[in-house]
């Protein structure tokens, strides 16, 4: 791609001293202006509204704060499943960002009792013979009022 005897080798080495000198400078002013920095002051937990963010080993979760009761000691936090809006978990806070979950028996929920059958086959036969109805009626409704040919036929008086 490129003739070779075009390139000077000579000031390719000087920019590469030049660029690794550079970057070394670059690093120092970086290490230095580090060590000058105030140090990082912690944030707290973000909160939206009534939705804080709280950082569990499971990862960070979203959630709504429970009111709080006489004597509480820290936070509630209920997590909620976005559609159902059922709590999915609850997490107290006992120091500021450690938060533990909070178990409680789960409360078994009854299971769907699901369509019969029977009643499913009846309600598809019924709405079958509903669109068979409709369509000979359509059909014969249509046959009236063209000919063979597909001419329009006169209307009968």
């Amino acid at each position: 791609m490129f003739n070779e005897a075009l390139l000077d080798r000579d000031r390719l080495t000087q920019l590469l001293t030049t660029v690794r000198e550079m970057a070394a400078d670059a690093q120092l002013q970086l290490v230095q202006a580090l060590k000058e920095a105030p140090p990082a002051v912690p944030t707290p937990p973000r909160r939206t509204g009534n939705k804080p963010v709280i950082k569990t080993p499971s990862g960070a979760l979203v959630g709504r704060t429970r009111p709080r009761v006489v004597d509480q000691a820290g936070d509630i936090v209920d997590v909620i499943a976005p559609f159902e809006e059922r709590t999915l978990a609850s997490f107290h806070e006992h120091a500021p960002d450690v938060w533990v979950r909070i178990t409680q028996p789960e409360v078994p929920v009854p299971p769907r009792v699901p369509y019969a059958l029977a009643i499913l086959k009846a309600q598809g036969e019924k709405a079958a013979r509903a669109h068979a109805r409709q369509s000979a009626a359509h059909r014969k409704l249509c046959s009236e009022s063209v000919d063979t040919q597909g001419n329009p036929r006169a209307a009968a008086a």
